[in-house]
Formats: structure tokens, sequence, C-alpha cells
């Protein structure tokens, strides 16, 4: 499907995108996208390369990456000379750092919801029927 050459509206980045209106707006509200302007009635618009940008803030996203992570990244690249990549491995090995921590969290919550069981089975038993 091509576009006009003035620009994407917000919708039909939506449509081609299938990333929901809602974080599409919150995506340009935050900078994470940027538009290339306004239509006359007002509505913003975006370019082709928004497609792609919508698909790579969506992958680091998955991969765990905070919007300030992706902000960096996205800085790092516009510098001159700095390649991206360092810092993306950088930010991967905290995402996974981060990770772990809150899997140990979780394992840690898990004990003591076991520990509770076994201690009190009695009186959940009851109180069960």
């Amino acid at each position: 499907m091509r576009m006009r050459s003035a620009g994407n509206t917000i919708e039909a980045l939506s449509r081609r995108t299938g990333v929901p209106l809602r974080e599409l707006d919150r995506m340009a509200e935050v900078g994470l996208i940027g538009s290339r302007g306004r239509s006359p009635s007002g509505a913003r618009l975006f370019g082709e390369d928004a497609v792609r940008c919508i698909e790579i803030v969506r992958a680091l996203q998955g991969l765990g990456l905070t919007d300030a992570e992706i902000h960096r990244l996205a800085a790092t690249n516009r510098a001159a000379g700095r390649p991206a990549g360092p810092e993306l491995s950088a930010m991967l090995r905290r995402v996974r750092n981060r990770t772990y921590a809150q899997i140990r969290e979780l394992e840690d919550l898990s004990r003591r919801v076991n520990d509770f069981q076994r201690r009190h089975h009695d009186v959940l038993a009851q109180l069960a029927g």
C-alpha cells in the first residue's frame, strides 16, 4: 500500500504496523518516533521511515529496553562516528542483569509462599472448608 508523499497519518501508521493508536501517539509524544509536521487539519504526519522506526522501537521494547534507553541508543546512533552496537550491547547486558535480579526476587517470593503454606497447612485446610 503506497502512502501519499505528504506523509502518513497516525491512523495510517496504526493500520500498517498493527500498533494501537494510543501507543503510537505515546511514542510520538515521548520522541521515540518523529513526525514530519502537521496536515492542514492539524494531524501529525509521518514519513516512510516511521514504519521502520516503529518496528525497531517495538523490537527493543520487546527486549526489555526502557524508553529512556531507546532514546540514548538513538542519540548514540545519530552522533557522528559513534556506532550504536557497543551501546546496545551494554544496554542488553543491563537488561539481562535486571531480569536476573527480578528472577531472584520472584524465586525468593515463591520460597516464602511455599514456606508459609507448609507452616500453616492445617489452618489453610480448615479455611478451605
